[in-house]
Parts: C-alpha cells; structure tokens; sequence
C-alpha cells in the first residue's frame, strides 16, 4: 500500500482514483453521475507502452463522479518504474464515452 504519495513495485491495495468529467459544447464542466453506467474500465499504459484495460468501481457516492482501482498483488512490477498513467473510461446504455484526465502515478523501485 503506497502511503507516501509513491507507489513502490509490489505495492498492492493501493488507490488509484480518477475524476470523470464532463465537457459540455457549451464549455461549461460537470462531473459525470457514475449511477446507471453500464461499463467502468481503467485503461493503463506502461512505461514500455504497453496498455491494459481493468475493471473500475464507483468510489463512495457515484454521484461524485470518482473511479476507483485497487491494485491486486503482482499488479505493480519493474516494468512501471517511472511513471504509470491511466484514464477511467465511463459508458452508459444510451451515452458516452465519458473519459478522466489522465493520471499519473510515480513508481519507485525497492531499496
């Protein structure tokens, strides 16, 4: 679990949290309600270019727009030394995509 602000190889447990938002034509924002999606992926792309698609959860109210990955043990190795970025991906039955800003995520090695 990474509680320094870095996540380390072989860190499991940890948060990975993205905000889903809406940009409207008329160029306002607003986040986008999570309630009746009917797919929530988180799209990773490795330090060796390498994409992976997860499944992600609503964090706490889906109204708060937030997507949430808890990595799973083996999920953080050598190859994301560097920086690990993702994007949730949100559809809806009758809308989307919807897509977070990209996140980035400092990966360290072990001493």
């Amino acid at each position: 679990m990474a509680c320094s602000g870095v996540i380390r190889v072989g860190d499991e447990v940890t948060s990975l949290e993205f905000l889903v938002i809406d940009c409207k034509s008329d160029g306002t924002t607003g986040i986008v309600d999570l309630t009746n999606a009917t797919d929530i992926t988180v799209r990773f792309k490795r330090q060796n270019k390498v994409e992976e698609d997860v499944v992600g959860a609503a964090l706490g109210d889906p109204a708060d727009g937030v997507v949430q990955y808890i990595t799973p043990p083996d999920f953080i190795t050598e190859t994301d030394i560097g920086t690990l970025q993702g994007i949730a991906i949100v559809t809806f039955a009758t809308s989307g995509p919807y897509h977070s800003s990209p996140g980035k995520f400092k990966v360290k090695g072990n001493f």
